[in-house]
């Protein structure tokens, strides 16, 4: 009887999908490594090849089919599976996109990938905001800079708009979080910039957006993308200080797509989750009086830093406040108003 051949690098990928940690950087591991791998219809013989490059995702260390690992419970293993399945099937033409897109950023179409996104997008979740309150916030050097107007989407007849991970240079977009710590990470929480400092933060109404592509990763049966929003393709980390940030080509790619198939923007998770930011982003394409309005007038915030040490060398745990800056409030001459939030 023939036997089935197993793809040893599928196993590995499905393997650490389920693997929360190892006894190396977990206390409460209660199964072994070889259990998921006969689970997977691994036989026991091959256990040690399989282990040969099987690591714990959380701290790195190598595992042997008799090491101690802590398994993702059983109602997760299915969606895990799904997602390194997909990462394990376009992880190579997503990569070889990305490299054809850093030498020809306007030829995207012509590549099979891109190709590719440009038919399947419309099978991509889709999201209708309607009523939903979102933050918008804005570096400032001195508070005299806050103005209504500042707050708005910049026109670029008058300003210069640089370019973003969904905007081209000069394509005007409105950029909300869905909270007003994720809003003012966005702003700071940058190499080579200050973290803390003036922000103006304002509150807008979305009052319709019928067609928002989701890639928050939401439920989807599409492997093409699971892939594209958890290998980190759309949500990389860009160097600020450098005018070269091939981390932003593939999601401009999928917004001119999005753009040209008739979505009003993108809802996207934040990238600075170190923040306790851990929101979500809203760009909108074609912003106008018809899809938001501002709710109020802008407030001006201070944003501070507090580092503690943990006494483990150089390790520092950083705190930030954000903090409305106090002003008269139509309460009566002097009185105050102040608004904490705090994350670390």
């Amino acid at each position: 009887m023939r036997q089935r051949r197993i793809d040893h690098e599928l196993v590995r990928a499905l393997a650490e999908a389920e693997i929360n940690g190892c006894d190396l950087c977990k206390q409460d591991c209660s199964d072994w490594a070889c259990d998921i791998l006969s689970d997977l219809g691994v036989p026991e013989h091959l256990h040690s090849y399989t282990c040969r490059d099987l690591v714990c995702p959380n701290c790195e260390a190598g595992l042997a089919p008799g090491t101690w690992i802590q398994r993702c419970v059983l109602k997760d293993r299915s969606s895990a599976h799904f997602v390194a399945r997909s990462i394990h099937t376009y992880r190579k033409n997503l990569t070889e996109f990305h490299e054809f897109l850093s030498c020809f950023p306007t030829l995207g179409l012509d590549h099979p990938v891109g190709a590719m996104i440009n038919r399947s997008i419309k099978r991509f979740p889709i999201a209708a905001l309607q009523g939903q309150q979102w933050i918008r916030a804005q570096r400032l050097e001195r508070a005299e800079e806050l103005t209504a107007e500042r707050m708005l989407p910049p026109d670029p007849a008058k300003h210069k708009i640089s370019q973003g991970r969904y905007n081209h240079e000069g394509q005007s977009t409105l950029y909300v979080s869905e909270n007003v710590e994720t809003a003012v990470a966005e702003q700071f929480d940058r190499p080579g910039k200050e973290s803390d400092g003036l922000c103006g933060v304002q509150p807008f109404e979305i009052t319709s957006l019928d067609r928002v592509l989701d890639l928050r990763g939401v439920s989807s049966r599409s492997l093409f993308y699971a892939a594209l929003v958890f290998d980190r393709y759309l949500d990389r980390s860009v160097d600020h200080t450098s005018s070269w940030k091939p981390e932003y080509l593939v999601p401009r790619f999928v917004a001119d797509v999005a753009r040209r198939k008739g979505f009003d923007g993108i809802v996207y998770w934040t990238t600075k989750v170190f923040s306790a930011a851990g929101g979500s982003n809203l760009v909108i394409f074609h912003p106008s009086p018809d899809n938001y309005r501002p709710c109020g007038a802008p407030a001006l915030h201070q944003r501070k830093a507090y580092w503690t040490s943990l006494g483990l060398g150089d390790a520092e745990l950083v705190n930030y406040k954000i903090e409305l800056v106090p002003t008269t409030s139509p309460g009566g001459p002097g009185s105050r108003a102040f608004l904490v939030y705090s994350g670390s």
